[in-house]
C-alpha cells in the first residue's frame, strides 16, 4: 500500500499552485497508486478566520482523481493556524495556567481552549460526512481498512499563534488509544516533538515504549526532515520523527521547502520518497526522505480472501496452441466491475512494488505470449496490460503468479 503525506495547505489561488496541483497528480499517477492521504495540520491562514473553503475544495478535487473514499481514505489533524475561530476569551490565562502545570487536571481551562477548533470540526465534518467522531480536534484514532492505525493528535490547544515550544496534547487520552490499539500505528500530529512540552516528551515516551507505535508525522516547520526517537535504551529501538514539506507554493514565499511524502509499505519496513517542487523544475526527488524507512513490524497484508457482495470470480479461459480463446460477453456486471477495481488496484500495488528479483521470476513464469514486466511501467500502461488480460480472461492467473513471487 502507499500513502500520500501532505501538510500546511496555506493555499494562495495563483500560478505557483496551479502549476503544483497539476504536477502532484502526475506524481502520484506515476507513483502510485495511492491508497490514502495524511495531512498533518494548517488548512488555511490565520487571517481566513473560520473560511477552511480552499483546503476543501483541494481535498475533494484531489481524492476523487486518486479515486478514493474521502470517508475512509483521508487522514487529517488540526494546525496552529486552525484554532482560531472563534477566539477564546481566557486564552492567554488559560494557556499560562496549562503551560505552567502541564501533568494537573486542567481540563475546564483545556475544554475551553477547545471551542476555538469549532470551525475546524465543521471543516472536517462537512469535508468527511461520515466521521465517526463528534470532536475531530481531540485526540482519537482511525483504522485504515484492518490494516494500519492512525492517532489523531491535536498538538495546537495551547498555541498562541507565536511561541512554538512547550506544546501540549491530551496525554490521559492519548495513552488510553495507543495502548489499546493492535495495529502498527503511526501518530499523526502538527508539532514537531521536540517543541512538545519537556514533562510529557519522557511520558510519550513510555507510551510509544509499550504500544504499536512505529512512527511519528508532522508538519509546521516547512521543511522535510526525520529525526530518530530513542524510545528504549537497547540499539534499533528508534522511531522516525517525518517532519512533512509544506505543500502549497507562493511566490513571495522563499523560506518553505515545498513538496510531498509518498510512503509505500510491503515487507516488514516501509519505505519513505521525498519528493520536493520548484516551479521551475518540477518533483524532483529529495535524498533526505528518499530511503528512509520505518520498522511496521509485519509485512502489509493484501485481502484476498474477502470479496465485497458474494462477487464471482472471472473463470479461467481455456487456451489452445494457437492463441485462440474462448469468446466473452465484452459487458461485465455490476458485481465484475466492482471486482475488477478492486483485482486492478492489488495488481498495480503488486507490480509498482517489485524488486528487480521477484520482476525477473514473474516474467520466467509468463506464457510465451504475453509481453514481459518492464522496471518503467507506467500507471497507464499497467491499466493497459490489465485490460489485456482481462480479455483474455486470465486476470486471476496473473495474480496468482504476483503472489507467488512475494
Amino acid at each position: 500500500m502507499k500513502w500520500l503525506h501532505i501538510s500546511d495547505l496555506h493555499i494562495a489561488d495563483k500560478t505557483d499552485w496551479q502549476v503544483f496541483k497539476a504536477e502532484l497528480l502526475k506524481l502520484c499517477q506515476e507513483n502510485g497508486p495511492i491508497d490514502l492521504v495524511i495531512v498533518t495540520g494548517d488548512f488555511h491562514n490565520f487571517s481566513e478566520g473560520a473560511d477552511f473553503s480552499k483546503a476543501k475544495k483541494f481535498l475533494i478535487e484531489l481524492m476523487g482523481a486518486l479515486e478514493l473514499d474521502i470517508n475512509l481514505d483521508l487522514f487529517l489533524v488540526p494546525g496552529n493556524h486552525d484554532g482560531t475561530s472563534p477566539e477564546c476569551e481566557h486564552k492567554a490565562g488559560n494557556i499560562a495556567i496549562l503551560k505552567k502545570e502541564p501533568l494537573l487536571d486542567h481540563s475546564f481551562e483545556w475544554n475551553e481552549l477547545l471551542t476555538q477548533f469549532d470551525s475546524y470540526e465543521k471543516f472536517v465534518k462537512e469535508l468527511i460526512p461520515k466521521y465517526p467522531y463528534e470532536h475531530p480536534a481531540r485526540v482519537h484514532h482511525r483504522v485504515w481498512r484492518d490494516r494500519i492505525d492512525f492517532l489523531h493528535c491535536n498538538s495546537a490547544v495551547v498555541s498562541d499563534g507565536k511561541e512554538k515550544n512547550n506544546q501540549l496534547l491530551d496525554l490521559d487520552a492519548f495513552a488510553e488509544i495507543a495502548q489499546k490499539s493492535t495495529y502498527p500505528s503511526i501518530v499523526l500530529i502538527h508539532n514537531h516533538f521536540e517543541d512538545l512540552h519537556e514533562q510529557q516528551k519522557s511520558r510519550i515516551k513510555g507510551i510509544m515504549r509499550i504500544s504499536m507505535i512505529k512512527a511519528y508525522f508532522f508538519g509546521d516547520t516547512h521543511k522535510q526532515q526525520v529525526h530518530m526517537m530513542d524510545i528504549k535504551p537497547q540499539q534499533n529501538c528508534q522511531i522516525p520523527c517525518v517532519g512533512c514539506y509544506k505543500s502549497a507554493p507562493e511566490a513571495s514565499d522563499t523560506y518553505s521547502a515545498i513538496g510531498v511524502i509518498i510512503g509505500t509499505w510491503m515487507d516488514e519496513k516501509a519505505t519513505l520518497a521525498g519528493w520536493s517542487w520548484d516551479v521551475a523544475k518540477s518533483f524532483r526527488p529529495d535524498g533526505e526522505i528518499t530511503g528512509q524507512t520505518i520498522e511496521m513490524g509485519k509485512p502489509f497484508e493484501l485481502d484476498n480472501d474477502k470479496e465485497e457482495n458474494n462477487i464471482q470470480l472471472i473463470q479461467e479461459m481455456e487456451y489452445q496452441d494457437a492463441g485462440e480463446k474462448k469468446e466473452k460477453s465484452s459487458s461485465l456486471s455490476i458485481e465484475n466491475e466492482i471486482w475488477n477495481k478492486r483485482k486492478l488496484v492489488e495488481f498495480r500495488q503488486l507490480i509498482f512494488n517489485m524488486s528487480d528479483m521477484q520482476r525477473k521470476q514473474f516474467n520466467d513464469k509468463l506464457p510465451g505470449r504475453f509481453r514481459r514486466i518492464s522496471e518503467g511501467e507506467t500507471v497507464e500502461s499497467i491499466n493497459q496490460y490489465w485490460e489485456e488480460i482481462i480479455r483474455c480472461g486470465c486476470a486471476e492467473i496473473f495474480l496468482e503468479l504476483l503472489r507467488e513471487v512475494y
